[in-house]
């Protein structure tokens, strides 16, 4: 059997409509990704797709996560005033990642899957 490993972001379990709209919406659009799914839909989708789910998390489960979402804040304060267009994006990019981060929203999924061979 092949195995395979990912870490990806991710949105939280259960939130809301509101909530999404709140606190993922913000990172979608600055970040040009058309939506995130949580880990327990990314987890659904690969098993749909065959795989045998080995193990899955949000990283946090496992450690102190804060030290990632710093890398955003301090990435967000060397962007002075005034940003051209692109780097207002990647300003507004930095923080709502950091906001949602630091509240749980936005998080880090482990995941090790494996495809069965025939």
């Amino acid at each position: 059997m092949r195995g395979f490993v990912g870490a990806d972001w991710l949105c939280a379990d259960g939130l809301t409509t509101l909530e999404y709209q709140e606190w993922i919406e913000p990172v979608c659009v600055s970040s040009a990704l058309p939506d995130v799914l949580s880990l327990g839909q990314m987890v659904s989708g690969l098993a749909r797709a065959g795989f045998l789910i080995d193990d899955y998390c949000d990283l946090a489960a496992l450690g102190d996560m804060g030290p990632n979402w710093q890398i955003f804040e301090q990435a967000a304060r060397t962007l002075a005033e005034p940003r051209p267009a692109g780097r207002e994006l990647m300003y507004q990019h930095c923080l709502s990642t950091a906001r949602a981060g630091r509240a749980g929203k936005f998080v880090i999924g482990y995941w090790s899957a494996r495809k069965p061979t025939d």
